[in-house]
């Protein structure tokens, strides 16, 4: 049964079907490529401006295990903290413990910290390009 205008190829596939797969992939893939790419460098972006309110050189948020190491140096008050996130099921409660002393070490309440918790990326811009200044790491 030969629909009219499709054609098969040596394994019995339509060959319009093919093109027509990739069409579609390629109508959904490239948009999703370019939002991913755009978010990517925004973020890089907020995580070089962090950088320069620790004091640090804005480059090395860049540098993968480096730049955790930084940030848990001035976050925690010592970046051998990071090797928690590597105890299995802890990461989800690390990284609220870091969003809370995060809030804690930019001069932020709670209500900063529950943002930074479930909006992220949103409160690290606000973080990065509003005036809050980095106080130190926070005790407890």
């Amino acid at each position: 049964m030969d629909m009219v205008g499709v054609g098969y190829d040596s394994v019995g596939m339509a060959t319009g079907d093919l093109s027509e797969i990739i069409g579609v992939l390629a109508s959904v893939m490239v948009p999703l490529l370019l939002v991913s790419l755009v978010l990517g460098i925004f973020l890089i972006i907020v995580s070089w401006k962090q950088f320069q309110k620790f004091g640090e050189a804005g480059w090395k948020c860049i540098i993968p295990f480096y730049s955790d190491w930084i940030e848990f140096k001035y976050i925690w008050g010592n970046g051998a903290f990071m090797f928690l996130l590597f105890i299995p099921g802890a990461f989800p409660i690390i990284a609220i413990i870091h969003c809370i002393k995060k809030a804690k070490a930019f001069g932020k309440n709670g209500g900063f910290a529950a943002g930074l918790i479930f909006l992220s990326l949103i409160f690290e811009a606000i973080l990065a390009f509003g005036p809050a200044e980095y106080q130190g790491p926070s005790q407890g």
